[in-house]
């Protein structure tokens, strides 16, 4: 192990992660906000179930690519892909 390079290579892993760490802030506040939307959407469809026996299909399809939305944040924030999620990437389409 050529430890002349170790610094280096640490000092480029804090910077990333550092940068990482910035993303995860930012995208566990977003993941927040999705989740009272997913709230809002669940009181949405009570009523519309309520009022009409059947669901708002425009929420249904709303709510699956929210959902995807959502999980893809939660695999950002758990290292799972380091890929970032929307608005550094696509809004996910409910067959994706």
């Amino acid at each position: 192990m050529n430890t002349e390079k170790l610094p280096e290579k640490l000092k480029s892993n804090a910077k990333e992660t550092t940068i990482r760490l910035l993303y995860a802030i930012l995208f566990s506040f977003i993941y927040y906000i999705a989740l009272a939307v997913v709230g809002a959407i669940i009181l949405l469809q009570f009523g519309f179930t309520y009022m009409t026996g059947q669901p708002n299909e425009k929420l249904l399809a709303f709510s699956g690519t929210l959902n995807r939305y959502v999980l893809e944040i939660l695999d950002f924030l758990t290292f799972r892909v380091e890929r970032k999620p929307y608005p550094f990437d696509e809004w996910p389409t409910a067959g994706s």
